[in-house]
């Protein structure tokens, strides 16, 4: 994936401020790859390099229309081009920018650890951080941390931490500010090591979606790590939420498409498909993908939660209650609660909805206003609901990413006060 026109334009008018490149993933990644002295230096050297070899007007129109924000008429008259000719220079010097880019990312080796018992715990960490239970992620942290004090200087086994880290904070197995926190040190830490890691970008993207509402940075984040490895189905998997999240389907199916190619036994590849089909109105080849997912590994949860929810939205709750039984047997979880909550309450049983929001969150702990969202539509509390939806949005929780794609939300969206909230859900804080 080369570097697109409106990215280097972007990176190159970010030269004018100096917090926004340094606040470029990009252009950070670039300083390490350069060893320059500063983001700006090499944002600046990749520049030059890339039109040392044009005549001088193409430097010139860069520099001073793109990094210093000239007006381009007032360029193109001083040096006497039309405009016909100043903005086919343009586009060629920025495309041969944009190649400059992409080779030098793609150009430096990634650092592998010699040391086998290294790899095997990585390996190991990965098989288990894929499982997404609590036990599974906690027994692969300590794979990671092995891994680690073996070899402190490899970079895969802290994209491993943060993964880990990110997980536990999404599904509230942590607070989900401390893990984040920890996710982001970890991937600082590996960035040092190499920048050049596709799960580090990967890994940022989903911190940008989950803990800061930023959905331009997270593209940017996946694109980085597309470009490096266009292969790497994670990135495509992450690339296929946001286009979820922005509402573009067929995008969001062309990355699973993309990532299924190159990783076709991913069963959370799979179950985000079951989960488009369910959000394009296929309801039937939607529930049938999660449940065949189910098939393959009766134990993989995100699978089994992603199709109570989706019968639960279906109204289909006693079904649902029967797959959140089995959940909830395994590990309890407040959202396997929450959604038990809810479809108990739409059953005809209020008792669970009940319990769960009186029970609180303990003295130590905020309330999961998202998930009281669910007790409450259960008990038909519409109100209520929209007001710890409310409550959610403000304490920025990390679920309301997802508001605009939750169907047991669905017979809100006629409401004027959900619809204010949806475009808050989803905006960088």
């Amino acid at each position: 994936m080369e570097w697109g026109y409106r990215r280097v334009r972007q990176l190159l008018r970010k030269l004018r401020t100096p917090g926004a490149i340094q606040d470029d993933e990009l252009a950070r990644a670039l300083c390490t790859l350069t060893a320059s002295a500063s983001v700006r230096d090499a944002v600046l050297l990749l520049a030059e390099r890339a039109l040392r070899g044009f005549p001088p007007v193409y430097w010139t129109i860069v520099r001073r229309v793109d990094v210093d924000g000239e007006s381009s008429q007032a360029v193109a008259d001083e040096i006497h081009l039309s405009e016909r000719s100043f903005f086919r220079y343009r586009a060629a010097a920025i495309a041969a920018v944009a190649a400059e880019i992409d080779a030098v990312t793609r150009s430096a080796p990634p650092k592998r650890s010699e040391n086998l018992d290294v790899l095997a715990l990585v390996a190991r960490g990965r098989y288990l951080w894929k499982h997404r239970t609590t036990a599974a992620l906690q027994r692969a942290a300590r794979y990671f941390e092995r891994a680690l004090e073996l070899d402190p200087t490899f970079a895969r086994a802290y994209a491993g931490m943060a993964d880990v880290h990110l997980l536990m904070g999404e599904y509230l197995v942590r607070d989900p500010i401390e893990a984040f926190h920890e996710a982001n040190v970890a991937v600082e830490r590996a960035m040092e090591i190499d920048p050049t890691l596709p799960e580090l970008h990967a890994t940022l993207a989903d911190l940008h979606l989950f803990s800061r509402k930023d959905l331009r940075r997270a593209k940017e984040s996946f694109d980085l790590a597309l470009s490096i490895d266009p292969t790497y189905s994670t990135a495509h998997h992450f690339a296929a939420w946001h286009a979820m999240i922005n509402d573009d389907l067929p995008a969001a199916m062309d990355h699973l498409r993309v990532a299924l190619g190159f990783a076709p036994d991913a069963l959370e590849l799979q179950t985000t498909l079951g989960i488009v089909h369910l959000l394009e109105g296929a309801p039937e080849q939607g529930l049938r993908h999660l449940a065949e997912v189910l098939e393959l590994d009766p134990e993989f949860s995100f699978a089994r939660y992603q199709l109570a929810h989706g019968l639960a939205g279906l109204g289909r709750v006693d079904e649902a209650l029967d797959h959140l039984e089995v959940l909830t047997a395994a590990e309890p979880r407040e959202s396997y609660a929450a959604m038990t909550a809810y479809a108990s309450a739409r059953g005809g049983d209020p008792r669970p909805a009940r319990r769960f929001l009186d029970r609180g969150a303990g003295p130590r702990r905020r309330p999961h206003h998202y998930l009281r969202a669910y007790a409450q539509l259960g008990l038909g509390q519409r109100a209520e609901a929209i007001g710890e939806l409310r409550a959610a949005v403000e304490y920025n929780e990390p679920w309301t990413i997802l508001l605009p794609l939750d169907g047991i939300f669905k017979d809100l969206r006629s409401d004027r006060a959900f619809r204010t909230l949806l475009p808050l859900a989803i905006t960088a804080r």
